[in-house]
């Protein structure tokens, strides 16, 4: 398995390469990542909510219970 900060590195140093390759100087270009970006931001929200309203529909209030791992290296019983 690789290493997920390495595998951001290599997204980004990417997306870099791919990015000097765009002509921003187009003004249609331009204006059609600025509409990306707003449209991908606007997704973003919309599954948020959609995931809080469905979250909300459920109304469960079941008592959550877990153990508290004690601390590496001391001789403590975990803590629930």
């Amino acid at each position: 398995m690789v290493n997920p900060q390495i595998t951001n590195l290599v997204i980004i140093l990417g997306m870099m390469q791919v990015s000097k390759k765009i002509p921003f100087e187009d003004p249609n270009v331009l204006n059609g990542v600025r509409a990306l970006y707003v449209v991908s931001n606007l997704l973003i929200v919309a599954i948020y909510l959609y995931t809080k309203m469905q979250i909300d529909k459920k109304r469960d209030m079941t008592v959550l219970k877990y153990v508290e791992p004690a601390a590496m290296g001391s001789t403590e019983e975990p803590k629930a």
